[in-house]
């Protein structure tokens, strides 16, 4: 609500940017959980609105729901070692009257080009593709087309869910671990041991952005 009262519609991406920025990062405090980073309450929702903080990718998910309610083309992109956000540029809506969140339309992730990403886990830090390119260079890792566009929400609750095995598995809660595999098999997942460390399981802090 915060969000939507201050909202332009003739605000430029940029400024609607800052402004949920503002609202996420100063006023409500959200930040990442870089103390207990492998903590599972990290990759449950419910337990991050309550404590305000999480992992890389339950962040993104708190900042692309609150966006998307807000009808701003905003997806997850699933990075290797991490998970941003893509801000879209898709064609103007004809009818003026169709603001923000008064009447919500349908976003496809896979409609416009993007103008550029977000980094939930450090406070909304916008960067550009040659800054995802130099930090796919210094991990190591072959640029690939997936790497630079959304994902699909079922490619994000799986990542989610491998987090969660990592978790439990640091813990030694196999109980817990085997649960959570048991889901991802659900999904069509193969057993998380047969997953690339470096391009399943989420997501070390970094601060390249």
């Amino acid at each position: 609500m915060d969000i939507w009262l201050e909202m332009q519609y003739d605000f430029t991406p940029f400024e609607k940017i800052r402004l949920i920025n503002y609202v996420i990062y100063q006023v409500n405090a959200y930040k990442g959980n870089t103390e207990n980073y492998h903590d599972p309450s990290n990759s449950f929702i419910n337990q991050v609105l309550e404590s305000k903080r999480g992992n890389p990718i339950m962040l993104a998910v708190v900042y692309m729901l609150v966006a998307q309610r807000l009808n701003l083309p905003i997806f997850g992109v699933n990075l290797p070692q991490h998970f941003v956000l893509a801000y879209k540029e898709v064609e103007a809506d004809p009818d003026l009257n169709n603001r923000f969140n008064q009447i919500q339309k349908s976003l496809n992730p896979k409609e416009g080009t993007v103008l550029f990403y977000i980094n939930a886990f450090n406070g909304g830090a916008i960067f550009s593709k040659l800054n995802l390119e130099q930090f796919l260079k210094q991990i190591s890792i072959e640029a690939k087309v997936e790497f630079f566009e959304p994902c699909c929400n079922l490619d994000i609750v799986k990542r989610v869910l491998r987090n969660l095995t990592g978790a439990y598995e640091k813990l030694n809660e196999t109980i817990k671990q085997k649960e959570i595999q048991e889901l991802l098999f659900l999904l069509g997942e193969p057993d998380i041991s047969h997953f690339d460390n470096i391009t399943s399981v989420d997501d070390y802090p970094n601060e390249e952005e």
